[in-house]
């Protein structure tokens, strides 16, 4: 988060401290589809692969296999390697960590997905494809 980055570049925090920027509540991927499909309108729903699916889904997609592949089809700045180890990583809860980090560096709450799917609705309204339509 900016906020983070910068409370921390202003001095708050302590040298050679980690810090979790997480949210206070934990949410599945399952049931940020969910929220995404509802606030959205549009009728689609987590679907669970293994491995091998979601690298082929991926690479579908047109999304490189690694760091150094073509990225000129590619909806994200992402490669398939990297996506297919971080999706094992929280399936295996490496990632359901809360923290109050956020809190204590920037004296706000963090933000939640709700927060995030208003933020970035145009997503949808615009009907976006790729990450560098972002804005």
């Amino acid at each position: 988060s900016a906020r983070v980055a910068a409370a921390l570049l202003l001095g708050k925090g302590t040298d050679n401290q980690d810090y979790d920027i997480t949210s206070l509540n934990p949410v599945s991927e399952r049931d940020i589809c969910e929220m995404i499909a509802q606030k959205s309108g549009i009728s689609f729903k987590y679907q669970a692969m293994n491995d091998a699916e979601f690298h082929d889904y991926l690479t579908n997609l047109g999304i490189p296999e690694t760091t150094d592949g073509d990225y000129s089809r590619s909806p994200v700045p992402f490669c398939t390697n990297d996506m297919v180890t971080n999706e094992k990583g929280i399936a295996q809860s490496q990632m359901a960590v809360m923290s109050h980090d956020v809190e204590k560096l920037t004296g706000h709450k963090p933000l939640e997905v709700q927060d995030l799917l208003e933020k970035y609705s145009y997503v949808w309204k615009e009907k976006l494809t790729s990450s560098r339509q972002l804005h």
